[in-house]
């Protein structure tokens, strides 16, 4: 029998149907609607199970990570950045929870349709913006007022989902629209131009085939012929199209930039070039450096890089790596809290992905949000992890599984002895 698609779930996909959209002024509304769905659960008494969940260690450490960058206000260097910025981090405690609370009910055909309707909606704009402008990346002040920072979003945010649209589509009876999303997730995250997800694009499909249910020796063999067919691929296009490849303009913003040209990262981090390209980004984690040397104890409050940037040069910019982020702006404490959050999702859906216990349908998911969750982590050495979205919800689908997953097994545990 199939579970009712409740009204908190229904609030909770809309809810991030209009996330994609929020470089396009809508955030407001996301905050509403995700606080709207959450005062559903409350008042339909699902948040109960949550008594016995605060005990949870996962549960502990996302609360604190969540709750410190509003907390160091109290102490931030600049206090009015904090304020500004960390809401929206503390928003991510109620998503965590949301997430969390309506898989566990509704099983994984939420992590499924919600999944569908950001890339519904994703899909809808980059189409809007390329009729529009002729390009889903800013190329003008005119759009770049209007999307904002839309091209990133949207090739970080199909990042994460591509892997679930890729295996589900396999075993769920609404295949072509998971194909779909498939297709346009690898369209748009090639028009967004944006580096770090198409590198990561790659690095995700090889994750895939070492990390499903599937059996070890078969992982195995579909890692090695991938392998193969990205080292032959990428031997071919350098031999006998470099030209055509050096000439597409996301290869020559990569060539270009001064944090791979030139002397190399560490030089350009250290001496930032005014006239060479990514100086805004190399002067960000400049300045980080300097913030983690200074305030790596207590953190300088969340959002100071900014708060220094604009002090010292008179622009800036939001910490674009968790490293900075926690270490820089929350402290050390902030940096192990983060560590330990992650490390405890990855290991448990790990485990999850092998535990027999649960459904194959569950197994898969958990390799799915296993790959998605480990590609938001890296990505966000390069762009804001603390502040995106997608971090709670698949943080909060992930925490579902896992406890699916642990109540098997102690389940089974319970039956043996009483054998």
């Amino acid at each position: 029998m199939k579970k009712r698609y409740d009204i908190s779930s229904f609030l909770f996909t809309l809810s991030f149907a209009l996330y994609p959209i929020s470089a396009l002024a809508l955030y407001k509304i996301f905050f509403v609607g995700i606080a709207a769905s959450f005062t559903s659960l409350l008042f339909s008494g699902k948040l109960k199970r949550w008594t016995t969940f605060i005990k949870n260690p996962t549960v502990i450490l996302a609360l604190l990570l969540f709750a410190l960058p509003f907390a160091s206000q109290t102490w931030s260097q600049f206090p009015e950045e904090t304020l500004n910025r960390s809401p929206v981090v503390l928003l991510q405690i109620l998503i965590f929870i949301a997430s969390a609370t309506i898989f566990m009910s509704n099983g994984w055909r939420f992590g499924i349709s919600t999944s569908l309707v950001i890339a519904t909606t994703l899909a809808i704009v980059s189409i809007y913006l390329l009729h529009q402008y002729g390009s889903i990346r800013a190329t003008s002040r005119e759009m770049k007022d209007f999307s904002g920072a839309f091209s990133n979003l949207a090739s970080s945010t199909f990042l994460v989902l591509f892997p679930l649209f890729l295996k589900a589509s396999k075993k769920h009876a609404n295949a072509a629209f998971l194909y779909a999303g498939l297709g346009i997730s690898i369209i748009v995250i090639v028009l967004s131009e944006s580096r770090s997800a198409i590198a990561l694009l790659l690095f995700g499909f090889l994750m895939l085939t070492l990390f499903s249910p599937e059996r070890k020796a078969k992982r195995v063999f579909n890692f090695l012929v991938f392998s193969l067919a990205v080292a032959t691929t990428t031997a071919f296009l350098v031999i006998y199209l470099k030209e055509q490849i050096t000439s597409l303009p996301v290869v020559g913003r990569f060539l270009d930039s001064q944090l791979v040209s030139g002397s190399g990262p560490l030089a350009s981090i250290l001496s930032p070039d005014s006239s060479a390209n990514d100086y805004m980004r190399a002067l960000m984690y400049n300045t980080g450096l300097e913030v983690i040397e200074n305030n790596w104890l207590i953190g300088a409050g969340y959002g100071s890089i900014k708060g220094y940037m604009d002090l010292q040069y008179g622009f800036g910019v939001v910490s674009h790596n968790w490293i900075i982020t926690c270490l820089g702006e929350l402290g050390i404490t902030g940096l192990i809290l983060f560590l330990a959050f992650v490390t405890r999702l990855l290991i448990g859906l790990y485990r999850a992905t092998n535990n027999h216990l649960i459904s194959l349908n569950n197994r898969m998911l958990s390799s799915y949000m296993l790959v998605s969750l480990s590609l938001l982590i890296t990505q966000g050495l390069s762009r804001p992890l603390l502040s995106n979205p997608m971090l709670g919800l698949l943080a909060g689908i992930s925490f579902g599984i896992i406890t699916i997953s642990q109540r098997s097994t102690m389940s089974r545990d319970v039956v043996k002895s009483s054998i």
